[in-house]
C-alpha cells in the first residue's frame, strides 16, 4: 500500500485519490519526488528505501494497477485491484478465496486484492497483462467507508419528494447491495435479485445465491429490488432488452461500474423521461456527471471540471434541487404574469376605444410604477422554499398547466371587464363620452371605472 498507488507531490502536498492518501498518510512512510526521469517517486521507512520505476494507472476496464519498484537492487511488481481480476494470474490461491470475499462484500466492505511478483527485467512497453502472470496472492485489503449522519435524513428527504435514488458504484455487487440496504434504498422489506453476466449468458440469483428461474415473472411481484453489474446493464442495453423499462424502474444498485456503464445508466434513465441528477467524486464520473441532467461533484479534483456543481455535502443536492426548481417555478410566473398584464390592458383599452376615450395619463403612470414595477422586482426575488415538494413544476411553457393558466385567467378576466363595462353603461347616471379626443385623455366614467377594475384583476 506504501508503493502501489498513483499518488504525486506537489509544494509538499500529497494530490491524488483521497482514500489513497489517507491509507498512505497511516502506514508511516515518508514520500519524496524524484528528479530522475526514470524514478517516478522514492519511498522511505526507517532503513527502507523503495523506488518507484513504472506506474499501470488504474483502468476502469481492467479493474486494476499495478507497479515496478525496485529495492536493493530487485524489481518487483505490486498489483492492486478487484479481487475478481487478481484471482486469475495468482498461483497460490486460498482454498476458501472466494468464501472470505463474500463473506467480506456481503458486510458492506470495500474488498481489494493484493499481489506481487519478482521479475528479472522489465520493459515499459509491456503490457500489465504479459508481465502479471504468475503472481503471489497477498490477501485482502479491507475497507470500510461509513455513510455520514446525514444521509439517511437526505436520502429520506428526497424520498419524500418522489424522487428515486440509485446507488450507482465501481465496487463489487454485494457492496453496494449493502450500502443500499443499510441507506435504505433497498427497501428492508423487499426482496432483492442479483444479476449478472457470466460467459455470455445472463443469470439471477436471489440473497441465497440460488439461480432464479423465470425471473420476469418474479418482476412482475412486489416489493422487488434488483442489483446487477454494470456489464450487465451495457448487455441489456446494447440488445434493447424488453426488460430495461423494469430494470430502471425496480433497479436500486449498480455494481463494478465502468465509466461508459455509469453514462449508459443516466441514458437509460432519461429515456423514461425522467430528469436525472448524478452526484460522484471521482475521476470515473466525470462522464456520468455530464451527460447528467444536473451534475454535482463532491471533489476538487477531476470531477469538478465535468460537474456543474461542486460542492463538499451531500446535502448540497437538496440546496441545488430547491433552487433550480424555484428558479423554474419563478421564469414561469413572471412569463405568465408578463401575459397577463399584458392581456388584461388590451382588453380594457379595447372596451375604452370603443367608447371614443382612453386612461389619463396619471391612470397609465400608476399602473407602470405602483402595479406592475413592484410586482415584476418581488416576484423575480422570490426565494426557494425551505422544504423540497413532491410537486414537479411545469419543464416547458406551452405546457398543460401553463396554458390552461393562462386561457383560464383570459376568459376570466375578459367576463369580469364585460360585466364591469355593461353595468356602467346600462346605470341611469350613465352620460356616453361623445367624440373622440386629443392628446391625453380627460377622466370620465369610461375609463375610471375600467382602471379600477383592470387595477383590481392585475393585483
Amino acid at each position: 500500500m506504501a508503493a502501489c498507488h498513483s499518488l504525486t507531490m506537489l509544494d509538499g502536498e500529497l494530490l491524488g485519490d483521497p482514500q489513497e492518501i489517507e491509507i498512505f498518510n497511516k502506514i508511516g512512510w515518508r514520500f519524496y519526488q524524484s528528479d530522475d526521469e526514470n524514478i517516478r517517486f522514492i519511498i522511505e521507512k526507517a532503513q527502507s528505501q523503495i523506488l518507484v520505476r513504472f506506474i499501470y494507472h488504474f483502468s476502469p476496464i481492467l479493474k486494476r494497477m499495478a507497479v515496478v519498484t525496485e529495492s536493493e537492487g530487485k524489481l518487483r511488481l505490486h498489483l492492486k485491484g478487484a479481487p475478481e481480476k487478481i484471482s486469475p494470474s495468482c498461483v497460490n490461491l486460498p482454498e476458501d478465496y472466494n468464501k472470505q470475499l463474500l463473506h467480506l462484500t456481503r458486510a458492506g466492505y470495500r474488498v481489494l486484492a493484493c499481489a506481487y511478483k519478482d521479475i528479472s527485467e522489465f520493459d515499459p512497453k509491456t503490457p500489465i497483462e504479459d508481465i502479471e502472470k504468475e503472481a503471489t496472492f497477498l490477501g485482502f485489503l479491507v475497507l470500510q467507508n461509513q455513510l455520514k449522519t446525514e444521509t439517511h435524513d437526505i436520502l429520506k428527504t428526497l424520498e419524500d419528494a418522489n424522487i428515486k435514488c440509485y446507488v450507482s458504484t465501481g465496487d463489487a455487487l454485494l457492496t453496494g447491495a449493502a450500502v443500499g440496504k443499510e441507506c435504505e434504498i433497498i427497501p428492508a422489506e423487499n426482496t432483492v435479485y442479483y444479476g449478472d453476466i457470466i460467459h455470455e449468458e445472463v443469470e439471477w440469483r436471489n440473497e441465497e445465491g440460488d439461480l432464479v428461474s423465470s425471473f420476469e415473472d418474479k418482476l412482475a411481484e412486489a416489493n422487488v429490488s434488483l442489483a446487477l453489474t454494470g456489464s450487465l446493464l451495457e448487455y441489456l442495453a446494447n440488445n434493447k432488452s424488453r426488460i430495461i423499462p423494469e430494470i430502471v424502474k425496480k433497479g436500486a444498485v449498480f455494481g463494478r461500474m465502468s465509466p461508459q456503464q455509469k453514462v449508459t445508466l443516466i441514458e437509460q434513465l432519461q429515456t423514461s423521461e425522467a430528469l436525472v441528477a448524478m452526484v460522484g467524486d471521482g475521476a470515473n464520473d466525470c462522464g456520468a456527471l455530464k451527460a447528467a441532467d444536473v451534475g454535482l461533484s463532491l471533489s476538487d479534483l477531476e470531477a469538478s471540471i465535468a460537474a456543474p456543481f461542486t460542492g463538499k455535502k451531500l446535502e448540497c443536492i437538496l440546496e441545488i434541487l430547491k433552487e433550480g426548481r424555484a428558479s423554474l417555478t419563478t421564469s414561469f410566473q413572471c412569463f405568465k404574469f408578463i401575459t397577463m398584464y399584458s392581456i388584461t390592458e388590451f382588453v380594457c383599452e379595447n372596451f375604452l376605444f370603443l367608447n371614443h376615450t382612453n386612461y389619463t395619463e396619471r391612470e397609465f403612470l400608476y399602473m407602470d410604477i405602483f402595479l406592475i414595477l413592484p410586482f415584476s422586482v418581488f416576484m423575480a426575488s422570490t426565494a426557494a422554499h425551505t422544504k423540497l415538494s413532491n410537486y414537479l413544476p411545469p419543464t416547458a411553457l406551452f405546457s398543460v398547466d401553463v396554458l390552461v393558466s393562462i386561457w383560464g385567467h383570459l376568459i376570466l378576466m375578459t367576463i369580469t371587464q364585460g360585466l364591469v363595462f355593461m353595468a356602467m353603461i346600462t346605470s341611469d347616471w350613465y352620460t356616453p363620452t361623445e367624440g373622440g379626443y386629443v392628446g391625453a385623455a380627460e377622466p370620465c366614467a369610461e375609463n375610471t371605472s375600467m382602471f379600477y377594475v383592470s387595477a383590481a384583476i392585475i393585483w
